[in-house]
């Protein structure tokens, strides 16, 4: 049997002085890395960290899980952890070996519509989803605990095509609901060569702090994201109410080049000054070309 614990980590906000290191060094903190991925959306990192079990008969998982995680924390963001259990060994380090080359990781958290089948028919009904998802490549689901019952993580390197993939996991599955992740390797982030090149659009939702420096810093923003592309990068802002301020719109933007922002200390990350200046928190998305109904 395997444990993997997904460790997802939320940045507290930032002010202008806690970003410094006690010893007054303001790139010791920029070059900090939360985990070993970088989250867009909700997340802002992750970690995946294997339970060993070795020599042990009677296994206390929430024990276990507990005693390592404690041993991470740093009051520096909080943490969601999600238990992934597996009786598949083999499997399980083919797909980490695979996930090893590839810049992004997908995960999936996915509870399962039963209908109306018995406690028996459930064990029997995730087993043959498990089953049938590990047939495929660079993916693997395992079992979990809480709100969810299975999670599906997939790794790739085109954004759109494993995206698809992903969402395809609904039309085979009776799915009651599911809540997905995106991560891109933190060590892809300085170049993103690694990264299959596309043209996305992306989701901006921000919580403004200043008003007045969020124009300066989408210019800044505009400015490096236009670089390389033939056509300037076209975004759009619309006021909204509720949690957020802002609805920003970048349209038709070079992956790699977006994606770069997200490398720690860059824009779109709490630690750069012009983000700290304009906004509290900002919510990433990324998505094709849409469907017209």
């Amino acid at each position: 049997m395997r444990i993997r614990v997904i460790d997802l980590a939320n940045n507290f906000y930032k002010d202008e002085q806690s970003v410094y290191a006690p010893d007054g060094d303001l790139n010791a903190n920029r070059r900090k890395e939360l985990g070993e991925y970088c989250c867009l959306g909700y997340f802002d990192a992750l970690e995946v960290r294997q339970i060993g079990l070795e020599g042990e008969e009677n296994i206390n998982i929430r024990k276990k899980v507990n005693q390592m995680m404690m041993k991470h924390l740093d009051g520096g963001c909080s943490r969601k952890n999600i238990i992934c259990v597996t009786n598949d060994d083999e499997e399980d380090e083919r797909f980490w070996k695979q996930a090893q080359n590839m810049p992004f990781l997908f995960i999936s958290l996915i509870r399962v519509n039963y209908e109306d089948e018995d406690a028996r028919g459930r064990k029997q009904t995730l087993h043959e989803i498990i089953q049938r998802i590990n047939e495929y490549e660079q993916m693997i689901a395992y079992y979990t605990y809480d709100h969810s019952d299975i999670v599906v993580l997939k790794c790739g390197r085109e954004y759109l095509e494993d995206i698809g993939e992903v969402l395809s996991l609904r039309r085979g599955i009776k799915v009651f609901k599911t809540y997905s992740v995106f991560a891109v390797r933190e060590t892809v982030l300085d170049t993103c060569e690694e990264v299959q090149d596309e043209i996305v659009n992306c989701r901006l939702n921000a919580a403004v702090k200043s008003m007045c420096q969020v124009e300066a810093f989408l210019a800044e923003l505009k400015d490096f994201l236009s670089k390389g592309n033939i056509e300037a990068v076209k975004i759009k802002c619309y006021d909204t109410l509720g949690n957020n301020d802002l609805l920003i719109e970048i349209s038709h933007v070079s992956l790699r080049q977006l994606l770069k922002c997200y490398k720690m200390g860059e824009l779109l990350t709490h630690t750069h000054p012009f983000y700290q200046c304009a906004f509290f928190n900002v919510q990433s998305q990324l998505f094709g070309e849409g469907k017209e109904v």
